[in-house]
């Protein structure tokens, strides 16, 4: 199922948890990426990191990044949508 992030914070919980699921350590995807460990502890903490390991880090655990509207009025199709982030909805 997938969830909205609205951080480069949420981001990262979201990449670490999926990175764990997997079994994958952070030397692990460092390899497979071709950076330094460090990279991966940034990107988990959501600091910034190059746009080119984010996607690498990302294809690496076989997961990919979806873009979508963060207004549900927008007429998208919500089958995706993970209700228990419902609360997660940043205040405007």
């Amino acid at each position: 199922m997938a969830k909205r992030l609205y951080s480069s914070v949420d981001f990262g919980r979201q990449f670490r948890a999926e990175r764990k699921a997997l079994g994958r350590t952070q030397e692990w995807v460092a390899k497979a990426v071709g950076c330094q460990r460090k990279a991966i502890i940034d990107l988990e903490a959501g600091r910034n990191v190059e746009m080119r390991t984010v996607f690498a880090a990302l294809s690496a655990l076989d997961k990919a990044l979806m873009i979508v509207s963060s207004r549900p009025e927008a007429g998208e199709p919500w089958d995706f949508w993970d209700e228990s982030v419902e609360d997660q909805t940043p205040d405007r």
